[in-house]
Order: C-alpha cells, then structure tokens, then sequence
C-alpha cells in the first residue's frame, strides 16, 4: 500500500445481523497498533495491540464496518525490527472470519497540509460545536493573529489522545492519561503574526465538552493527567468550531 507511518482504513460489511452484543476478536494479536471500530458511522470501541484483543459489536447484516488502524512507531531491535503496521491477521466477529475488505491509506498530513479542512468550509459563520463524539472526529480552530510569533506550547487539558496540526504541519501526537508530556511544543515560526492560525485537531477517542486548547508560555512535563500541577502562566485559550469529520 506504500504506507509507512499514520493511518489505514480497513472497510467491510457485517455478514449477518448482530442484536446482542458479539465480541469481535483479534485472536493473533494482528492489530498493529491500535484499531478503532465504527459500524455505520457510530463509534463501537477499540483494540489494541498486546493490550485489548476482544471487543463487542452489533448492527445488522450489511451494515459497514470501518476499522481505522493507527501506526504509533516501530519496534527497532531484536525479534520483532520487522514490525509491519495494519492489520496483520484475520479479525473474527463471534464464529464469522470477516472478508471482503476495502483498504485504504489515508494521505491525511497531505490533505492538511494542502488546507484541509479549511478550504472545504462554506463561507458562512461557523455553528457552535454540539459537544463532544466518541470514535476519531476532525475539529478545527483559528487562533487569531496578534503581530507577534513566538516559542509557545500547547495543552489539550481533558482531550484524550489524537494528534494536532498548526497551519499544515504535524505537531505531534497527546496522549495526557499516558504522559509524561502534557504540552506539545510550537515553533514561533509555525505561527503567523499577520494571518488567523489554523489549528487542527485528530481526536481519537473523545473530546471535551469545551473543545479548547491553551497556548502556554512553558512546556509541562513529566506528569500524567491524574497527576499534573497547577501552572500559574499566560494562555490563550482557542475554541474549536464545528467543523467535525469522522
């Protein structure tokens, strides 16, 4: 597939109807790395490598089924250097090997850093967000221009784990819960001191409710999210609008 690192989409159907909850298995450790599962566009849960084999599903037959496989880095020595991504082995959905897979790779640095979301907006004001989805959505938010750019570092209090990109370049990923870090940092020359910054956020698994994001004047390491410092320190905060993709 000619893609090395981000993001796969594998696509299918549910072979029959599922009323009840049905575990949907992972029984060679095939998923490399973590793996969300959508049926019909609604967010149903996750696994993970070496972590999270089995998960439940339902839906009817026919209904789609999205599994948007996440690279998050490779192993560099000993048995397992050749550390291949997406899914490895068959997923077995209670006594049903699923087939029939449709497979994408997902170009999304391209696609950002070409202006996407942004370009594909209306012009019209944009509505207030609706509150927080589960499963992977896109936002986005402008931080407006203030004659100057400088050194600062972002922090995502509440978001879960995704990734975060500053007029088309990748930041870097959050995971708060997981630490150590709690701030990404943002080169002064990412920012524009004359034109509105476009942020974009790749929420993985859920948003807060405020969907803001703080520009800070210090990094905050070496801290998990249950564990962090209070910071007394200038922020701006930037609310997202709602301009959300999954």
């Amino acid at each position: 597939m000619k893609q090395y690192y981000g993001f796969m989409l594998y696509r299918t159907k549910l072979p029959r109807d599922l009323p009840e909850d049905t575990p949907l298995i992972s029984p060679l450790n095939g998923v490399h790395d973590r793996a969300y599962v959508s049926v019909c566009g609604v967010f149903q849960g996750l696994l993970e490598r070496d972590t999270t084999l089995v998960m439940n599903v339902t839906g009817k037959q026919g209904d789609q089924v999205d599994v948007l496989v996440e690279n998050m880095g490779r192993v560099n020595f000993g048995s397992k250097i050749n550390d291949f991504k997406g899914l490895l082995s068959n997923l077995v959905l209670g006594k049903d090997v699923l087939t029939d897979w449709q497979i994408y790779r997902l170009d999304i640095d391209g696609a950002i850093a070409s202006g996407w979301p942004q370009s594909g907006q209306r012009r019209s004001p944009p509505s207030p967000v609706r509150g927080p989805s589960d499963g992977p959505v896109f936002y986005q938010g402008t931080l407006p221009p203030n004659g100057l750019a400088w050194d600062t570092f972002l922090r995502l209090n509440e978001w879960t784990k995704g990734q975060v990109w500053i007029n088309g370049v990748n930041l870097g990923r959050y995971w708060p819960k997981r630490g150590p870090q709690q701030t990404l940092y943002v080169p002064g020359p990412l920012l524009s001191p004359t034109q509105p910054n476009n942020i974009t956020v790749l929420e993985l698994e859920r948003a807060p409710s405020h969907t803001r994001v703080l520009f800070m004047d210090r990094p905050q390491l070496n801290s998990t999210a249950g564990k962090t410092s209070q910071l007394q320190t200038d922020r701006h905060d930037i609310t997202a609008t709602d301009n959300r993709q999954t």
